[in-house]
């Protein structure tokens, strides 16, 4: 077995530099690097690498203690990380709204309990675009690393006491890794991103050399040749994926292997790209790495959140300079301090600093989180629109008839609306749209002593047959829709009421703000079919519906505004600014004008009937998104309660005609 590789390597700082310079690129989206977030992958490796060497270095001298491996990750860890969490909550404190402040401070319990990836997993895509203006997000890696500590000693030491199974056992969980990355990458992405099992493969990569897996390396030239292979792979990685890129997976292993062969080829002797990446400027980036990895993406997500994500370049560089000073600042008052001062503790004095440390943050971040934010921080004006503004549809008690316990932010619902034990009189089928329309209609059904159903779910367009599609985003929303040919047979049903986020079916994308993922395409990711396909499948679900003999409702599209209505209202009131943010009408007309067309096209069949709320909601100029200090929206595209205010008109006119 491969021993006594842990002499200071300046090439790996090297490594180090180049991983977090492209992470930081990538994060301000400067124009380059578009796969910049393969640094991580970077970081993942040379982590498998050393801390494997570490303990097996002092396994085979019977010199590894737990104890003092999570001494020094403590101090290697946590004093930068405590530093920065603490101002984020402070800048939280200054600039959130009450629900991003919840929010961020259940990312910093996430992060300080080591379990970010599990958390952002729930909770955020790393590429949409909001993504950004979620100071903690990239602690998800850090959760990832600290996972890997907890079961690292278990398996390396087993290996020591093990070692004819060494180069099994390793393939085994490589394997397992790399494949269960590669499936989940195109069934559950968030978890093939996010989790430790996904990205073990990669950790398990530097393994493989602090292993001694793969031999030695004793001709010069082919060393040379190795280490710029491998340097190249990590930089065309970095240069040529993109958000799109499907990751981690496959392609995740490219810019891994490059960082490997970097560290096996420069392991007997430095080569010439080795000899470039020990230069000073590599090595002080490198030295610095894991406080700039820490403190840019704060310095950029608080910047976009107060000022808009269009801060131009110039900004956004200005910005990693701020935060590379600070990283400076971090590494010689922080990390060096501690690692020094620190390694003369006894090991459980050491470690129950880091747990006390652990503990007031949490409970700092359970104040926040069970105070909903904090509201009483903020301007009176921006206090009482908190208070009378939800943030999510509330469907907690929307059901009767049913002992079902839903959460008030429900993705999916089956159940009975209106009156109690009142036959149902009409089916509501939807998305997520339809849902926060459930809520007025269930209202005036029980004022009218009528009862129907709810059938629906986010994300699902009210399609017939979607099963046909073979598009596996749609696999729930075909399980949810089966209850339509029990729905739709001898019942008291007279009238199926038909609503979605229309646009996005018939587009194959949403508005331009959002991650364009074709997530909802209906033409197998093609734009150019979506059209024809959502067409097709919307007219044949309404002549089956007409053909059981029941009334169709379709109610047109929503005006959707591409940004956070409640969020920046509550920003602009924070900053004693004008709240008022309007949707021009031809941005409504433009986005809408073919599923407008359409729609008019079914009202004139026979037995359905179109009701248009932006008749209600638009003027000839402009579409209202807020009246009387209430915002209409929940969020960028939903109505909320004060919005469903304004369209209840149109919901009588759908169940009461």
């Amino acid at each position: 077995m491969a021993l006594g590789k842990l002499a200071y390597r300046p090439e790996i700082d090297g490594l180090r530099a180049i991983a977090v310079l492209s992470v930081m690129i990538y994060h301000a989206n400067l124009g380059f690097l578009g796969g910049g977030f393969v640094g991580v992958d970077v970081f993942f490796v040379l982590s498998g690498f050393l801390i494997s060497s570490i303990i097996l270095e002092e396994g085979a001298q019977g010199t590894f203690s737990l104890l003092s491996f999570y001494k020094r990750r403590v101090l290697r860890i946590f004093p930068a990380l405590l530093a920065m969490l603490v101002v984020c909550l402070v800048g939280g404190w200054l600039w959130f709204p009450p629900v991003d402040y919840r929010r961020l401070a259940g990312a910093t319990m996430a992060a300080i309990g080591s379990y970010s990836n599990i958390y952002f997993y729930r909770e955020a895509d790393y590429f949409a675009p909001d993504a950004i203006t979620q100071p903690l997000l990239h602690t998800w890696s850090l959760g990832v690393e600290e996972q890997f500590y907890i079961v690292a000693p278990f398996l390396l030491l087993a290996v020591l006491r093990f070692p004819r199974a060494r180069l099994t056992g390793f393939l085994l969980l490589f394997f397992a890794s790399l494949a269960f990355s590669s499936v989940s990458l195109f069934h559950n992405p968030p978890l093939s991103f996010y989790m430790l099992p996904s990205r073990a493969f990669e950790l398990m990569t530097g393994a493989a050399l602090a292993l001694g897996l793969v031999p030695p390396l004793k001709n010069s030239r082919l060393a040379e040749v190795e280490s710029l292979t491998g340097l190249a792979l990590i930089l065309i990685s970095a240069a040529v994926y993109t958000d799109a890129t499907d990751f981690p997976g496959l392609a995740a292993f490219v810019p891994c292997l490059g960082t490997a062969l970097v560290i096996h080829a420069n392991t007997a002797g430095r080569t010439m790209t080795g000899h470039v990446l020990s230069t000073a400027p590599f090595v002080f980036f490198g030295k610095i790495s894991y406080s700039l990895y820490l403190w840019h993406w704060p310095f950029l997500a608080f910047a976009i959140f107060r000022y808009g994500a269009a801060i131009g370049p110039v900004e956004r560089i200005a910005l990693l300079a701020a935060a590379t000073l600070v990283s400076v600042l971090s590494y010689a008052l922080l990390e060096q301090p501690a690692r020094r001062r620190g390694a003369r503790l006894p090991a459980t004095h050491v470690i129950a600093l880091g747990v006390a440390a652990i503990l007031a943050c949490l409970l700092v971040t359970k104040i926040i989180r069970h105070g909903d934010g904090l509201p009483g921080r903020l301007p009176p004006a921006a206090t009482d629109f908190v208070a009378a503004n939800p943030v999510r549809v509330n469907l907690a008690n929307i059901c009767v008839n049913t002992t079902q316990a839903l959460p008030d932010n429900a993705e999916r619902m089956d159940c009975t609306i209106g009156k109690p034990n009142t036959p149902e009189t009409f089916l509501l089928m939807g998305d997520s749209h339809s849902e926060a329309l459930a809520g007025g209609l269930a209202a005036i059904a029980s004022a009218n002593g009528m009862a129907g159903h709810l059938l629906t779910r986010g994300g699902c367009p009210p399609l017939l047959d979607l099963e046909r599609l073979s598009v596996p985003f749609f696999n729930d929303c075909v399980e949810r829709f089966s209850r339509m040919a029990t729905l739709l047979g001898p019942n008291a049903i007279t009238t199926v009421i038909l609503h979605a986020r229309w646009a996005v079916y018939d587009t194959g994308h949403p508005t331009a703000n959002e991650p364009q993922e074709h997530l909802n395409s209906l033409g197998d990711g093609d734009p150019g079919t979506n059209r024809k396909v959502f067409q097709a499948m919307l007219k044949q679900t309404v002549e089956t519906i007409r053909a059981t003999g029941r009334r169709v409702v379709i109610i047109a599209p929503v005006p959707e505004a591409g940004f956070n209505v409640p969020l920046e209202m509550t920003k602009a009131l924070m900053r004693g600014e004008d709240d008022r943010f309007p949707i021009e009408r031809p941005i409504f007309d433009a986005r809408q004008k073919d599923v407008l067309s359409f729609l008019a096209s079914l009202g004139a069949i026979d037995g359905v009937k179109v009701l248009y709320p932006h008749t209600l909601l638009c003027d000839e100029k402009q579409c209202r998104t807020s009246t009387g200090g209430k915002a209409l929206y929940i969020d960028d595209d939903h109505l909320s309660p004060a919005g469903i205010a304004l369209i209840e008109p149109l919901l009588r006119d759908a169940i009461l005609k």
